[in-house]
């Protein structure tokens, strides 16, 4: 996928494990990050907060996103806001996502990567808050329906 991309656009590389002590991908993708000096190009997201603290101390310059959606009660998205993982950004499903959210994500100060927004109404929504980044499993109509609207994202 890297080598597809190139340096075309960032790219947000999920690790998809919730193995309690992060034997999964973490060592082999913080290397090709590392190998190939992709730390302005690649932010590396996961549900797992195990996962996103093995990425920390394995490189610190490694962009990190913590991924969650209404199952993590409010007290653990605070508290995985700080150290030790003290993501770049927060990635919380899209319904979580309000002006009171917003406020809090900027007072880390963070990113807001929401996910997964497939209707125009609700990315419109989204970007008038002032989130970052919009995942979306629609890009062209998600492209088409924020064009002109605001901010373009």
């Amino acid at each position: 996928m890297l080598e597809l991309v190139g340096n075309r656009c960032r790219l947000n590389l999920e690790i998809k494990s919730m193995d309690p002590y992060a034997n999964d991908a973490s060592a082999g993708v913080a290397a090709i990050i590392r190998q190939r000096k992709l730390y302005d190009q690649v932010l590396v997201s996961s549900f797992n907060p195990i996962t996103l603290i093995k990425m920390r101390c394995l490189d610190p310059k490694i962009a990190l996103g913590m991924l969650y959606g209404s199952e993590m009660p409010d007290f653990l998205r605070q508290v995985w806001a700080g150290p030790p993982i003290h993501p770049e950004a927060q990635h919380p499903h899209h319904a979580l996502v309000d002006a009171d959210f917003m406020t809090w994500a900027h007072t880390l100060p963070c990113a807001v990567n929401t996910w997964t927004v497939n209707e125009v109404e609700e990315a419109q929504r989204l970007a008038a808050l002032g989130v970052a980044t919009i995942i979306t499993d629609a890009p062209d109509v998600i492209s088409k329906g924020l064009y002109g609207y605001g901010n373009q994202r």
